[in-house]
């Protein structure tokens, strides 16, 4: 349940405030949104990845399609890609990274701050 509502609040996040922060404050809400939220690290770390991942690949093909670029083409020649389609999959491997250690590190961060549980009889 928390991995659905990391990842929810982290897709909102970016797509309402990604047009106006730059990519560092982008990383701290993520960042924040995982501390907040308290999953685990694992968890964390996928729907942080995922959210950021789904924004740029579709944001990315939003952009190309509208344009009628041929950019992308070029683009994959340049880097010696087959097919452009292999550039948005590259813009969604990049969002992932970005955005998925921003959030393993947010839930390590309250799994360290967190009181442990007494284990005694005291």
């Amino acid at each position: 349940m928390k991995f659905i509502i990391l990842f929810v609040l982290s897709l909102l996040a970016v797509i309402m405030l990604g047009t106006w922060l730059t990519f560092p404050f982008i990383m701290f809400i993520i960042f924040s949104l995982a501390y907040l939220v308290g999953s685990s690290g694992l968890s964390s770390f996928f729907a942080g990845g995922l959210a950021l991942a789904l924004v740029w690949f579709v944001k990315a093909l939003m952009i190309s399609a509208t344009t009628q670029s041929d950019l992308p083409e070029r683009m994959a020649t340049l880097m010696g890609l087959e097919g452009s389609f292999l550039i948005f999959v590259a813009t969604g491997v990049l969002g992932f990274v970005i955005g998925s250690f921003p959030a393993l590190s947010g839930a390590l961060l309250r799994n360290v701050l967190r009181k442990p549980k007494p284990t005694g009889w005291y």
